[in-house]
């Protein structure tokens, strides 16, 4: 220690490139960077200081240690040089030229593990500890790191921060302070004395009594035991109840009603489906209790696809099948993975929105939802929402793939009616909130789209006929194709046409994976493909990918790999994107 240059406050005022030492003052006071920095000095993180004088010619020294992280002290110390002009007979040194640490911050040479080796070998020479030579550098070893993170009782800690300026004060006044504090009450005396007797206590809890005998604390003061809440068991899943259906029934017919009565629920089990699925996306139950019912979000293919079947008993319904049995909940295109990122994001968004224009308005996370009456029916709504003034509903939240604010220009899914961006009918969105409404049991629905360069927010009311309509036709679907496979247990080896379904009715159970069932080669379906260009369906919703569409929303593109056509939108795609560039487009599937 007795070698080390003379450093003062002003070489360090210099280093850090202020104007005036004043200023390294008035930081310090202010509790800027330099106010931290001096506390790691105070606070022990700073070790052992080691000197090294390069060679006897030279006019440079070093000295370093190894200072504590301060967020972490488990985490191995930083190692801190500083490079610090010596001392001469003639000259005192203490210029610092140059400082390194191995953090983050230690690069451009100013940060805060520096500043405290700095402020150390400054104490040291202002106290004079530099000049003790016949004592041990005991000051120079600071306390083991153990002791000082050891655990001391609260009520024994003396709650400081070190300054600068008052780096030499007493802690038996704190402590005296602290004494004070403690002791300290604005009662009077008679008051005291009525508080530490057990009147207080009886007066008290005679007065809530009266007014509500049954609050947890009068019950807490008679000794009663609180009553637990009932554990509510999650139902089982579909396939779950298809497995245990098919095996004591052999008629299919009969299986497909045994299996709709299993899966009735009631208002407890809905409530426990909807607590078990909390976390949607991120609960394995949630796509589990998914898997066999047609939720929201593909009701529109349902209703579209029954409509067509209707026409053309003979289209194919497998990719459809696909999508609802499908359970593992990878994100497949950036589209998705942008909107599940932005998703919370836009609830507070649309939360602070709200709460400007509604009075006490709430809103909550929610889970699964199965429709009571048609328990084949399932819809996961992003929020449930209240407020005083229109009561309960529901908010449904979009994120497209958007650099700008959503509006009917880029975003096929709006349109504007009578000069007013509202979202369009034919939607799928549309579709999906009207099913949510109605299996909820809400009558209104915010669609909210959010992107970071704005937002667009509708209120959408409930259509009730539109629902009846798309329940039958979901439940024609699920009779006569889901139910069916769900009670085979695999999409393999069978024909998903409607075909098929006639051919239940004399089919035992267990042959229903063989494929007997042929597509109708009828004269009038060959004379109409005859006279029709060849109609392609999109691979992810289902639907006629058109040659010549009449809109943009109908814009369609094959996969160059499995020839698979897909829309557009479908995809998250436009025409300017690199679609242009290439002229070839993989699907995520063949990627």
């Amino acid at each position: 220690m007795c070698r080390w240059p003379k450093l003062y406050f002003t070489d360090i005022s210099e280093y850090l490139r202020l104007k005036t030492p004043q200023e390294l003052y008035y930081r310090l006071c202010n509790e800027y960077k330099q106010g931290k920095a001096y506390r790691y000095f105070t606070s022990g993180w700073v070790k052992k200081i080691c000197y090294h004088s390069i060679s006897t010619t030279s006019k440079i020294c070093f000295l370093t240690a190894k200072v504590s992280a301060s967020m972490r002290t488990s985490m191995p110390p930083y190692q801190v040089w500083a490079a610090i002009e010596k001392d001469t007979p003639s000259f005192a040194g203490g210029r610092i030229f140059s400082a390194y640490c191995t953090c983050t911050a230690g690069l451009h040479g100013s940060c805060n593990h520096i500043a405290g080796l700095l402020f150390r070998v400054e104490c040291a020479v202002r106290t004079g500890m530099t000049s003790c030579t016949s004592q041990a550098c005991t000051w120079n070893v600071p306390r083991d790191m153990k002791s000082i993170s050891k655990p001391t009782p609260l009520k024994d800690l003396v709650w400081k921060k070190d300054q600068y300026f008052n780096q030499d004060g007493d802690d038996t006044f704190a402590q005296s302070v602290k004494v004070l504090a403690t002791k300290f009450t604005p009662m009077t005396a008679p008051q005291k004395e009525y508080i530490d007797s057990d009147q207080s206590t009886t007066d008290l809890s005679s007065k809530l009594r009266s007014i509500n005998p049954n609050c947890c604390f009068m019950q807490l003061y008679d000794g009663k035991p609180f009553p637990s809440k009932k554990k509510l068991e999650c139902p089982k899943t579909p396939q779950k109840l298809a497995d245990e259906v098919k095996t004591s029934v052999e008629d299919p017919e009969t299986a497909v009603e045994n299996l709709l009565t299993a899966m009735k629920v009631d208002k407890s089990k809905i409530e426990a489906i909807c607590r078990a699925t909390a976390d949607q996306r991120d609960s394995n139950m949630w796509f589990q209790q998914r898997k066999g019912r047609i939720t929201s979000s593909n009701i529109h293919r349902v209703h579209t696809r029954v409509k067509t079947l209707k026409k053309d008993p003979s289209q194919s319904v497998k990719s459809l099948l696909s999508a609802l049995l499908d359970n593992s909940g990878t994100i497949k295109t950036v589209a998705m993975k942008h909107g599940i990122a932005l998703e919370p994001h836009a609830k507070i968004v649309y939360s602070k929105q709200m709460r400007k224009k509604h009075k006490v308005f709430t809103v909550k996370d929610t889970g699964l939802h199965v429709c009571k009456d048609k328990p084949f029916l399932a819809a996961s709504p992003d929020l449930l929402i209240s407020c005083k003034c229109h009561g309960k509903g529901l908010c449904e939240i979009k994120c497209p793939y958007l650099k700008e604010a959503p509006s009917p220009d880029n975003w096929p899914h709006l349109k504007y009616i009578n000069g007013c961006t509202k979202l369009s009918s034919e939607s799928t969105y549309f579709f999906q909130v009207q099913s949510q409404m109605g299996i909820v049991g809400a009558e209104f629905c915010d669609f909210f789209v959010y992107t970071p360069c704005g937002f667009h927010l509708e209120r959408v009311l409930f259509d009730s006929v539109l629902f009846a309509e798309m329940a039958a036709n979901a439940e024609y679907f699920w009779r006569r194709h889901l139910c069916p496979v769900l009670l085979q247990g695999s999409l393999q080896n069978r024909d998903h046409t409607d075909h098929s379904y006639a051919m239940i009715s004399h089919v035992q159970h267990s042959s229903i994976s063989h494929t007997d069932c042929v597509p109708s080669t009828s004269k009038v379906t060959a004379m109409r493909k005859s006279k029709l260009p060849h109609v392609f369906l999109c691979g992810v919703c289902g639907l006629d990918v058109l040659k010549n569409p009449l809109k943009d929303f109908d814009n369609g593109l094959k996969c160059v790999v499995c020839q698979v056509s897909h829309h557009m939108v479908c995809v998250g795609l436009r025409e300017s994107d690199v679609l242009r560039e290439t002229g070839k487009w993989i699907c995520d599937n063949c990627v």
